[in-house]
């Protein structure tokens, strides 16, 4: 039996193939933190990471690395470089198609944290907002999500006055509801105003840009980046590790099918064998037999022979002896 006719190279070879892909896809990730945003269209998501970008200088007031309007633009994943490694990344709104979704998933979980963009003027989060939270918790571990998901209120320069009234009521909901439906307990929230930093960053007044808390939320992210560093090089090691142990998982399974279908050719060939010897066993059977009827009737033909033989020889005797002996035919006294 040769392994070729029971092992299947080709899946073998895929299987090789999509593993050192997928190590390589984790290589383009070392040394790379990825901040990734989420939630509804036109809630700020964009703006937030155009105003980080601009805090620490990569993009100016109006030169947008995101792009912002009042529509859904965001089709798909797209980053920026914030820091030395550490990119931004939007992601397509809640509303987006199905494919688009499988984008953002993908996006989260490489995330080193995840900002969910919530508009402030729409009070709490809606129902929509939550089972996306939860979508995303789905695709991590409780406990590193827990420590890797912020929440980020935004809120108009024009209705700011309005909103502050009932900043403390809409956190205290949040709070509520994120420990209600995703057990996240204790989770940073930030309060900020784009449109209001984006102005003071085009004056250039210092006291709009703080105004906006943008910056709290900068420092939020930057203090943490040593650590999310540190956590990305484990995760890439894990993630190597992981897509080695499913590699092996899957040849295990198709060695598995291999010896099975082995074992099941070695029946068959056991099964032939049997029937072939037992065949053989009943040809020499009747090969004796017949051999042994041969030898039967030879032995019977034979004496036969032999009497007849000895039937011919008296009989020849038989007709020497009356031409010779007879008295009548041969007479003496005449």
């Amino acid at each position: 039996m040769f392994l070729g006719k029971v092992f299947s190279m080709s899946n073998i070879q895929e299987i090789l193939d999509r593993t050192q892909k997928r190590i390589d896809e984790i290589g383009l990730m070392k040394d790379k933190v990825y901040i990734v945003n989420a939630g509804t269209t036109n809630n700020g998501k964009s703006s937030t990471f155009n105003s980080l970008l601009m805090l620490e200088g990569k993009c100016v007031p109006g030169q947008n690395a995101f792009k912002v309007q009042d529509v859904r633009t965001t089709i798909e994943n797209q980053k920026a470089e914030y820091h030395n490694g550490v990119y931004l990344m939007d992601t397509p709104g809640l509303e987006a198609a199905e494919s688009d979704e499988e984008i953002a998933q993908k996006a989260y979980q490489n995330a080193s944290l995840i900002v969910f963009v919530h508009a402030m003027k729409k009070g709490e989060l809606h129902e929509n907002e939550l089972k996306w939270i939860q979508k995303i918790e789905s695709l991590l571990t409780p406990s590193y999500f827990s420590k890797h998901f912020c929440l980020v209120l935004t809120h108009r320069e024009d209705d700011l006055n309005d909103e502050k009234k009932e900043l403390s009521s809409i956190q205290e909901t949040i709070t509520k509801q994120l420990k209600s439906y995703c057990q996240l307990i204790a989770i940073p929230m930030f309060c900020i105003s784009n449109s209001l930093f984006e102005k003071g960053m085009k004056n250039k007044k210092e006291v709009l840009k703080k105004a906006s808390q943008v910056a709290e939320l900068k420092a939020f992210i930057d203090e943490k980046l040593p650590a999310y560093r540190t956590e990305q090089r484990l995760r890439i090691h894990i993630m190597v590790e992981q897509a080695k142990k499913e590699a092996l998982k899957e040849l295990q399974k198709e060695r598995n099918v291999a010896m099975e279908k082995r074992a099941h050719c070695n029946l068959r060939v056991d099964k032939r064998y049997a029937e072939f010897k037992a065949d053989v066993e009943k040809l020499a059977d009747e090969i004796n037999a017949a051999t042994a009827d041969y030898d039967r009737k030879n032995t019977f033909y034979k004496n036969a022979q032999n009497t007849a033989d000895a039937l011919e020889r008296k009989h020849q005797e038989d007709k020497i002896g009356k031409c010779f002996w007879n008295p009548y035919k041969w007479n003496i006294n005449k």
